[in-house]
C-alpha cells in the first residue's frame, strides 16, 4: 500500500566549500523512498492528480491523468526492479524509470504532449572509445530532447553532442570522486 510522504526538513550545511556546501535532507525513510511516495500521491488519489493537472492548463484532466498515472507507475516499477537488482543488470531499468518519469513531467507541463511511437532521442557516438571520449547525440525529437525543452525552457539543437564525463560531473559525488 501507498503510504503518504514525510516532512523533509533541510538544511545547507554552512562554510564548506564545493562540493560539500550541499542541501543535506533527513527524513524517517530513505529518501529514495520519499521521492517514490511524493509521485504516489499525486498519481493514485485520483482528485489530487487531477487538481495538480488542472493547475498546469490541462482542460481534460480525467484524460491525462490516466496517463500521467501510467507514466509514474511504470517509473515507480521500473525503479523498484533495478534497486533490487544486481548492479550490472539494473542500469536499463533505472533508465527506463527516468524515461518514464521525464514523459510524466513533460505531460505535466504540456497538456498537448503526445507520445505515439516517441524514441528516447540519444545515442552513443562510440561504443569502444575512453571514458572521456565517449559523447551522446540527442536526436530528433525524443523524450531526452522533449523534456530537456520542459525543464530548461530552452530548445535543444537536433544532433546536439554531450560528452558523458561532463554528465557525469553534475552528479556532486560521482564528480567529487572523478576530481580526487
Amino acid at each position: 500500500g501507498m503510504r503518504p510522504a514525510s516532512p523533509i526538513p533541510a538544511y545547507r550545511s554552512k562554510g564548506f566549500p564545493p562540493p560539500f556546501d550541499k542541501n543535506v535532507l533527513a527524513c524517517t525513510a530513505a529518501i529514495q523512498d520519499e521521492i517514490i511516495a511524493s509521485f504516489d500521491f499525486y498519481a493514485e488519489i485520483k482528485e489530487l492528480g487531477k487538481e495538480l493537472l488542472r493547475a498546469n492548463h490541462h482542460t481534460n484532466p480525467v484524460k491525462s491523468f490516466t496517463r500521467f498515472r501510467a507514466y509514474i507507475r511504470q517509473a515507480k516499477t521500473f525503479y523498484e526492479t533495478a534497486a533490487v537488482l544486481h548492479h550490472r543488470a539494473s542500469p536499463l531499468n533505472y533508465y527506463y524509470s527516468f524515461m518514464n518519469f521525464a514523459k510524466a513531467l513533460v505531460l505535466l507541463r504540456t497538456p498537448n504532449f503526445f507520445d505515439r511511437n516517441l524514441k528516447h532521442g540519444i545515442s552513443p557516438n562510440s561504443k569502444s572509445a575512453s571514458l572521456r571520449r565517449q559523447r551522446v547525440i540527442a536526436k530528433g525529437a525524443g523524450v531526452f530532447s522533449i523534456f530537456y525543452e520542459t525543464a530548461t525552457g530552452r530548445k535543444l539543437p537536433n544532433k546536439s553532442s554531450f560528452k558523458i564525463v561532463d554528465l557525469l560531473g553534475y552528479v556532486t559525488d560521482v564528480a567529487y570522486e572523478y576530481s580526487v
